[in-house]
Formats: structure tokens, sequence, C-alpha cells
């Protein structure tokens, strides 16, 4: 589909594509850093999300307790079991996923699991705004700290180039006029060999 656009595209795994598309292109290092940490800002700052959604989640399951709940094939008897043996509400659920409880078979762990995502389906993720708005704030201080930094650096490279073009420009001048002065000396040194030799005659 990218062919008469001249990109060459190889699937190489489900999801995953290796193109052309990159080729002959030479990215600024110091843009390439710059953008590298800011991505990894973010990352950071998205799985903090992640991982406060996921505890409030949580503490939303915890609110169900197994006893007090129906749970299709789960009379009082097989309830108390589960629940002598750690799982007590629907977010102790997971634990099935790396524990094994005698008398609780896979099909028994799927039921389970199918109540808790069902107790989940209840949960309203309200997300902090005041934090976000504080985020915000930061990112768009730091982005406006790297861009100064950025400028300054970047004059004073301007600065050090300009100097350093100066003393070229000065020592190929100097260099000149040696040059000039060495020819108009040797000229005079011919010449003066000249007349040396003539009076050797």
């Amino acid at each position: 589909m990218y062919s008469s656009k001249g990109i060459r595209c190889n699937a190489i795994a489900p999801g995953g594509v290796n193109t052309n598309i990159m080729d002959g292109v030479n990215p600024n290092n110091a843009g390439l850093e710059i953008i590298s940490k800011g991505m990894a800002i973010e990352i950071s700052r998205l799985n903090s999300l992640q991982i406060k959604r996921g505890l409030k989640k949580s503490l939303y399951l915890q609110q169900f307790d197994i006893r007090q709940h129906h749970i299709i094939s789960f009379g009082a008897a097989k309830k108390l079991l589960i629940y002598n043996n750690g799982i007590r509400n629907a977010a102790d659920v997971s634990k099935l996923k790396n524990i094994k409880i005698a008398g609780i078979g896979p099909k028994s762990a799927q039921i389970l699991f199918d109540w808790q995502r069902l107790i989940g389906t209840g949960f309203i993720y309200t997300p902090d705004i005041k934090m976000i708005d504080n985020e915000i704030v930061m990112v768009s201080n730091e982005i406006s700290s790297k861009r100064q930094r950025l400028e300054t650096d970047i004059k004073a490279e301007y600065k050090n180039l300009t100097s350093i073009r100066a003393n070229i420009l000065s020592h190929n001048n100097s260099l000149e006029r040696q040059y000039l002065e060495l020819s108009k000396q040797l000229y005079q040194s011919e010449l003066d060999l000249k007349e040396f030799q003539k009076l050797l005659k």
C-alpha cells in the first residue's frame, strides 16, 4: 500500500513493521536527547497515573466481601474455604493468579474472575484534577527551563564558534603577510645572487 510512495514495508511481526522510511535521516543528537528525556518523564507520569488508578480500583473491589455476595456455584462452605485461604473480597480474587487452593479448580477460579470483572464494571475512576493541573504546570516549567538552557547553550556555542572563526581569519591574515614578506625577501635574494654571479665573471 506504500509502494507507490517509494516506501518499502515488510511485516516482521503481528502489529509491527519494518520500513525504509527513516533511511537517510540524520537526526540532531541534542534534540533527540531532549525528546528522549521528555518521553521518559511522560512515560513515568503515565505509569504513575496507571498505578494510582489501579490502587483506587483495588480499594473499590475491597468493599465487596466474598461471604456477602452471590457467586454462581459458590455456596457458604466453598466461600468459607476461599475466605480462610485469603480470598476475602473481590480484590483478593487476583491472588488466584499466583496461588492454588485445594478444591478450587480452574473452572471455579474462572467463575471468581468473572465475578470480579462484573463487580469491577461499577468502578468509575475520578482523576485528581488538582494533581493533573499541578503536573501540567510542572511539565510546562520543565519545558520552559529546558528551552532556556538550550537557548543559552546555543548562544554560548555560537559565540565560541564566532571567536574561533575570528582567530582562524586572523591567523590566516598573519600567514598571508608572512608569505608576502618572505616572497619579497626571496625575490631580493635571487637578485642579489645574480649580481654576485656577475661580479665573479
